[in-house]
C-alpha cells in the first residue's frame, strides 16, 4: 500500500524591493500613514484655503471676510472690521473659531466661538436693519409746522397749541426743578398763555408775573452761590482734619 504525502506550502519569496510583512512592518506602515495623515489633511476642509505649511501643516484658514467703510470716509485705509474662520487640529479643542478683527491685521482681535459668531452676526443685522431704516426715514416727507403759531411744536390738525417746555432737570435727571411752555387752545380764541412747573406742580403765570418769578430765582441762585463758598470751607477743613488724623 502506498502512502500519498501532501507536501507543504512554499514559502512565497519576498517581492524584489519590498520587505515581507510582519507584524512589525504592519505597525511601521500604520504610523507612517497617520504621520502622512497628518501632516497632509487629507481631505481638508471645503472653506479651507490654505493648507497648513511646513511651519504649522494642520492650521486651516479661510478667505478673509471685509467690511469696508462706506464711502467718503476719510482716514480709514483698510476695513471697518474683517473675519476669518481658523482652526488648527492640534489644539485642544479642533473646532473652528472665527477670529474677528475691528481695524487692521495689526490692531487687536477676538476670537468667537461658532455660537458667539452667530449671535454677534444677528446684532449686525440688527444694525444693518436700523441704517436702513435711518435711510428711509431720509426719505419721508417733512410734517407742516403750525400756521397759526410759530412756536408751536404741534404738527398736522390740531386744536390746542404748544411750545417745547424750557427746562431745568434736578440732578439726577429724574424730573425737573422748572419748567415753562406757552399755550393756546382754539376754544379759548387762541390765547396765548404760559404754564409755569415749579416742585411738581403747574400755575399760569402773565407776563408780569414771570419777570418777578425769574427775579425770585435770580436772588436765589445768588444765595446758593454763598452757600458754596461755605461749604468748599468746610469741605478743605475736613481734608485737613483727616489728614492730621492719618499722621497721628
Amino acid at each position: 500500500m502506498s502512502i500519498e504525502t501532501t507536501a507543504p506550502a512554499p514559502v512565497p519569496t519576498p517581492q524584489a524591493g519590498r520587505p515581507a510583512t510582519t507584524a512589525a512592518t504592519t505597525a511601521t506602515d500604520a504610523a507612517a500613514r497617520s504621520t502622512a495623515s497628518a501632516l497632509f489633511r487629507t481631505p481638508c476642509y471645503s472653506w479651507c484655503i490654505e493648507p497648513g505649511d511646513d511651519d504649522e501643516p494642520t492650521a486651516h484658514e479661510s478667505a478673509r471676510v471685509d467690511l469696508a467703510p462706506p464711502p467718503g470716509m476719510e482716514g480709514i485705509t483698510g476695513p471697518l472690521m474683517h473675519a476669518v474662520l481658523y482652526g488648527n487640529d492640534n489644539c485642544t479643542n479642533p473646532t473652528p473659531n472665527v477670529h474677528l478683527t475691528v481695524g487692521t491685521e495689526d490692531d487687536p482681535y477676538t476670537i468667537l466661538t461658532p455660537q458667539q459668531a452667530d449671535e454677534y452676526a444677528d446684532r449686525l443685522d440688527a444694525f444693518a436693519a436700523q441704517v436702513r431704516h435711518l435711510a428711509r426715514q431720509a426719505h419721508e416727507p417733512r410734517p407742516e409746522f403750525c400756521p397759526e403759531f410759530p412756536w408751536c411744536k404741534e404738527t398736522g390738525e390740531h386744536n390746542v397749541h404748544t411750545s417745547r417746555e424750557l427746562a431745568l432737570p434736578d440732578p439726577d435727571g429724574t424730573g425737573n426743578y422748572l419748567g415753562a411752555s406757552l399755550m393756546a387752545e382754539e376754544t379759548e380764541g387762541n390765547q396765548v398763555s404760559l404754564g409755569f412747573e415749579a416742585g411738581g406742580g403747574w400755575t399760569g403765570l402773565d407776563s408780569a408775573g414771570l419777570r418777578a418769578e425769574a427775579k425770585r430765582i435770580r436772588d436765589h441762585c445768588g444765595e446758593l452761590e454763598k452757600l458754596a463758598e461755605f461749604l468748599s470751607c468746610e469741605e478743605a477743613n475736613n481734608r485737613l482734619h483727616d489728614t492730621e488724623a492719618a499722621t497721628r
